[in-house]
């Protein structure tokens, strides 16, 4: 289930080695929930609101199934403690971005950015390092 855990900040994003974990997770069952449960670890031992750590955790759970069922393997996620809120970055080695589909009552898919968004501050999404793709959201104490 998990591949490896490591910390450090190798983004380019400001934040200290302590703020910034980071969570490969594997292709089993419960590997969106380990990924989520992470998450919500790593908010609530930074001090950050219980509040704050339940939106972290909805918005977790819909960027990692995104990139479990329509990116590529390995996948990670990580936490990033800035200042008074936190950072939540998934990234997976697939070249395609995460789309945003019009919205549907037939669909069962496609509802994943907006939901982060409306538990979120923002979602965005961009190639990162070597084309690696990387969905993000920011949530505040």
């Amino acid at each position: 289930m998990i591949a490896g855990i490591t910390t450090g900040d190798d983004s380019g994003d400001v934040a200290t080695d302590r703020d910034h974990h980071c969570l490969e997770i594997g292709d089993q069952p419960d590997a969106v929930r380990a990924g989520r449960l992470f998450v919500v670890e790593r908010i609530l031992s930074a001090g950050i609101a219980a509040e704050v750590a339940d939106d972290a955790a909805v918005a977790s759970a819909e960027l990692l199934a995104n990139a479990v069922q329509h990116g590529q393997p390995p996948v990670s996620i990580c936490a990033v403690i800035q200042g008074d809120g936190v950072r939540i970055e998934v990234q997976d080695t697939s070249s395609r971005l995460p789309m945003r589909l019009a919205p549907s009552t037939s669909n069962m898919t496609g509802r994943g950015l907006a939901l982060v968004e409306q538990v979120g501050c923002r979602a965005t999404a961009g190639r990162v390092q070597d084309g690696l793709v990387r969905a993000a959201t920011r949530f505040d104490r």
